[in-house]
């Protein structure tokens, strides 16, 4: 370095820290998986009329010679969260920023509280600032930087461990310190050869392994960057994606490039995602099962594919060669999903409604999987649920051809007719009586996912309840009688019997579904669900001789309405005494039968009457609005969540105008 240079920095600096002159630039680091930004790095930047931009390693040096460096760093911290508060204060979503200490800042100065008191001067919430220590200062100082390191964890503040590779001791350094994220030395990239490569991905493995999450700086290329993403790298940072600037200029370079800003509350969400190992063989499991198990890992064979699942829309985030393969065998998905890119948003009309169903039922319960045959061949579809925000939830999928991989032990147990029966029927469970247990081998529709697994006279009590109708209720009990299902079956002559009964459908309304129970092996049966249109046909509701199924008879409409749990509906005398009620206003208000509504007023069930409500005799062709405000403070204790809207009470009212007149 030229000694006039040298000379400039030692006279000018305090003075460039007062004007300004000295800044924060911001670099950019991006979320492989979103694309999105999600951080920036804060570097140093000496701003001189005469000798233009100085880089951090033109004048650092001669700080650190002149044992200054810790003056340089703290004024890089004050100016970060100055801009961070900033941000907050203008409304703009605040971006967490990483700023480097120097190794001399341990020992020149107590380097913890003169970053926590710039955080708290500034009011900065801890999580928006991260710590970078590059390896070498751990070796060097190791009782004051295990000390060092603790507080800022303890305190709240993620610690990185900055250029990792660059020395001989990284892998002691990791045992014997816990760090939050790796950065990898940009080194790794300057030769991105077969070696390095298999270095890096071993690298990203180790990290996933022992729950540290990953960075690598000096992407300059896309090739750089889409090898970093398909080994599961979580972050980049390089020219690729922008030099540092100052932070208005960063802001607006990425807008121009389309780089969205990642919110803060998604920060989790995205941070759980980073923790798959995409080239693993036990994606699927955690990290606690995976610390129980010792297995090689082979490269992409273990066919995988990662999901997010919003509430119209899906996107396709990574897959790899061993699932796409499958996934054309299988024609499980349209074209349009097959051919997506990495990311896409798609309509989720395009994921047939099954794969649909499975996904959901995935994010309620963690775990999830589908069996289904195409081409004659045997396929198995496991999922997991590994991360979820408002909105929209990740589900890792594996889809392995059985029939190809000869696992015979997944496959014995289904013949030549179980091969049609995944498109006959709505859901097919295997009801493993000595174990008290069921296992869905398949689920059509979300209507018949049930909430667990063992117990099986209590599932059957609660879809009774919650998915069939109610005069069906007792009879579908009665037909999962446990205690007399094997006399039935006997008696049967054929090892199965089957039933009829009215079940919730997604739209909200019931339909008829046929339940078969048969034997399957001993002490294990098999149910079958599908439409009972066809078995119904010869006994139509309407056994009219002219009727069909659009002509419904008005006593059959009748009928259904006083039956309705949806429709709510009441009528009235003249005296404004409840002549009758349907199942739905019983419900509602919670009374135990219509004995004890009919011929009371609302005054009399301690109901408060409207004000315009007459207090007399009511018009013969109107009825009293008092049911919108009922009070419970005489007569009968209604629920407190029991309330009318305004559109409620008027539908009621208009129900009962046009059954006075009826009657």
């Amino acid at each position: 370095m030229k000694e006039s240079l040298k000379q400039f920095i030692r006279a000018g600096f305090d003075s460039a820290l007062q004007n300004g002159s000295i800044q924060a630039y911001y670099q950019p680091v991006i979320r492989t998986i979103s694309g999105r930004l999600c951080s920036f790095e804060a570097l140093a930047r000496w701003v001189d009329p005469e000798f233009g931009i100085l880089r951090p390693d033109q004048f650092i040096p001669v700080l650190e010679q002149d044992k200054r460096i810790h003056l340089l760093d703290s004024h890089i911290i004050r100016e970060v969260c100055r801009q961070l508060r900033r941000s907050i204060d203008s409304g703009e979503t605040p971006i967490p920023v990483s700023v480097n200490l120097s190794r001399l800042d341990f020992s020149c100065c107590d380097i913890f509280s003169v970053v926590d008191q710039q955080v708290s001067a500034f009011q900065i919430p801890h999580d928006f600032l991260y710590i970078e220590i590059t390896e070498s200062i751990l070796g060097e100082q190791e009782g004051l930087m295990h000390e060092v390191v603790d507080r800022f964890h303890e305190a709240g503040y993620q610690v990185w461990m900055d250029d990792f590779g660059s020395g001989y001791s990284s892998l002691n350094m990791l045992k014997d310190y816990s760090f939050d994220e790796l950065k990898l030395d940009m080194r790794f990239l300057s030769s991105l050869d077969r070696r390095s490569r298999r270095i890096l991905t071993s690298i990203i493995h180790m990290a996933k392994e022992i729950d540290i999450h990953t960075l690598a700086e000096g992407v300059e290329t896309e090739e750089q960057f889409l090898y970093l993403r398909d080994i599961g790298c979580e972050k980049v940072q390089g020219y690729y994606f922008g030099a540092p600037m100052p932070y208005a200029k960063a802001l607006e370079h990425l807008r121009e490039k389309g780089v969205a800003v990642e919110l803060p509350l998604h920060r989790k969400y995205y941070d759980d995602l980073g923790r798959i190992d995409f080239l693993s063989s036990l994606p699927l499991l955690d990290q606690k099962e995976r610390k129980q198990l010792v297995t090689a890992r082979q490269l992409n064979s273990i066919p995988l594919a990662l999901v997010e699942m919003r509430r119209d829309f899906f996107s396709l985030l990574f897959s790899n060669t061993a699932f796409e393969q499958n996934l054309r065998g299988a024609e499980l998905l349209q074209e349009d999903f097959r051919n997506a890119e990495p990311g896409a948003t798609l309509a989720l009309a395009l994921m047939p409604e099954r794969v649909v169903n499975l996904l959901k039922s995935t994010r309620d319960k963690g775990l999830g999987r589908m069996l289904f045959v195409s081409h004659d061949e045997y396929y198995e579809l496991k999922t997991r649920c590994v991360a979820r925000r408002r909105g929209a939830f990740c589900v890792l999928m594996q889809l392995n051809n059985l029939s190809q991989a000869s696992q015979a032990a997944s496959t014995t147990h289904l013949d030549e007719g179980l091969r049609q029966l995944y498109t006959l029927f709505d859901r097919i469970t295997l009801i493993d009586l000595e174990k008290d247990c069921i296992t869905p081998l398949y689920v059509g529709r979300t209507d018949y996912l049930t909430k667990g697994r063992e117990g099986i006279a209590a599932l059957a009590v609660d879809f009774a309840r919650t998915q069939v109708f109610r005069e069906d209720q007792e009879r579908i009990l009665q037909f999962y009688d446990i205690s007399t299902l094997d006399a039935r079956l006997n008696a049967s002559g054929h090892n199965a019997i089957s039933g009829c009964f009215r079940c919730l459908v997604s739209d909200g309304q019931y339909d008829w579904k046929q339940f078969i129970v048969m034997r399957y092996r001993p002490g294990i049966l098999l149910e079958l669900i599908h439409d009972a249109r066809a078995e119904l046909a010869p006994f139509r509701l309407c056994e009219t001789e002219n009727a069909d199924e659009n002509n419904c008879p008005p006593e059959m409409l009748w009928k259904n309405l006083i039956q309705s749990d949806v429709v709510r509906m009441f009528w009235k005398d003249r005296e404004r005494r409840f002549l009758g009620v349907n199942r739905g206003f019983l419900e509602y208000y919670g009374f135990g039968s219509d004995q004890d509504v009919i011929g009371k007023t609302d005054e009399e069930l301690g109901w408060h009457v409207h004000p315009f409500a007459s207090s007399t005799r009511a018009s013969p062709h109107t009825t009293s609005p008092a049911a919108a405000y009922p009070t419970g403070k005489t007569g009968r204790s209604l629920p407190t969540r029991r309330r009318f809207s305004t559109r409620r009470a008027i539908l009621s009212v208009c129900s009962a105008v046009l059954l006075t007149e009826v009657f």
